[in-house]
């Protein structure tokens, strides 16, 4: 739509973008209403314009409250389902980045405010993880413990996000390698005292389509928190990855 001249004739104040998140929103009220897909994916632009443009500004609440009121109309759309055909439905709204800490206006740095995601859900049954920092990783995981679709065990071990619906095992794995070990610690997520297995890998292939060879170097109690391993040589890549009860979780070292 943005290439859409004729339509949405593009001007200087950018009320185009607003113009097309209106028929965007209003397209997937309607979609969802009619049809009621499995899965929905729906990208409001507007309020990113604002915030580089003007950054923490009127200009950019009100955009705020623009999108907030474009997305209730899919909201209204999901409830009506919900009530009228018994179906469940779970919405989660979230924004791809943060702002910068000076104006609120530009990102791609490290600072707090520029790696600060929110998100909003209606899941109910919320672990752990949600009640600390989610971000837009734990999305995925989450949706497809919803839909409840089993994922192939050579994805599972690729996922970045831990999932913020259902039962979730730990987060926030970190890895450093010194004088031969390599030094693993995590947060647990389980009051249990089931036990985590730990693999590494010295490739990537993954990312070409093909796998990698893992490595099992040790099991621990996930409430422990930590665990240390030798290594061999002086290699410059390892991957590493938990297998808990419920998810996988990893973390690379690149020298």
């Amino acid at each position: 739509m943005p290439v859409d001249t004729v339509r949405y004739p593009h001007d200087d104040n950018a009320d185009y973008i607003h113009r097309i998140d209106e028929a965007v929103a209003a397209e997937a009220a309607r979609y969802i209403g009619e049809n009621g897909p499995d899965l929905s994916w729906v990208y409001l632009q507007y309020t990113d314009d604002m915030g580089h443009r003007f950054g923490d500004s009127e200009k950019f609440y009100e955009a705020i409250r623009m999108a907030d009121n474009q997305v209730g109309k899919v909201w209204q759309a999901i409830r009506k389902r919900e009530l009228e055909s018994a179906e469940e439905w779970l919405i989660v709204i979230t924004t791809d980045h943060g702002r910068d800490a000076h104006h609120g206006q530009h990102h791609g740095g490290q600072s707090d405010r520029e790696r600060l995601t929110w998100i909003v859900t209606n899941a109910r049954n919320l672990n752990e993880r949600f009640k600390q920092t989610p971000g837009v990783v734990d999305i995925m995981p989450s949706i497809a413990n919803h839909l409840k679709i089993p994922l192939p065990d050579e994805v599972k071990k690729e996922i970045d996000g831990v999932p913020f619906i259902g039962e979730a095992d730990f987060s926030d794995l970190t890895a450093q390698r010194k004088n031969g070990k390599i030094s693993l610690q995590w947060k647990s997520l389980s009051e249990s005292g089931e036990k985590a297995e730990i693999f590494i890998a010295l490739t990537n292939h993954f990312k070409e389509g093909a796998q990698d060879q893992y490595r099992k170097v040790g099991d621990v109690f996930i409430r422990e928190e930590t665990f240390s391993f030798d290594v061999d040589g002086e290699g410059t890549f390892y991957k590493v990855i938990m297998k808990g009860p419920h998810h996988y979780i990893n973390t690379w070292i690149v020298n």
